[in-house]
């Protein structure tokens, strides 16, 4: 193999690879983002409730005053 063709072998393999990380940190991004989606609903669903809670007993004491 002359330099010219290791050249570009060596070249068509680090593409092959910038792709490969490219794809890898892709997945791990929507790993990441589908997590934080989760823990955001989880949030609202845990603040939603006690709101919840707080109106019956807000309404509950207007009821008796």
């Amino acid at each position: 193999m002359n330099y010219k063709m290791k050249s570009k072998a060596i070249q068509e393999l680090n593409n092959q690879a910038l792709n490969l990380l490219n794809k890898e940190m892709s997945r791990i991004y929507l790993l990441a983002y589908s997590q934080a989606l989760q823990d955001a609903q989880k949030i609202i669903k845990k603040s939603l409730t006690k709101l919840k809670s707080d109106l019956i007993k807000f309404s509950r004491r207007k009821k008796n005053v």
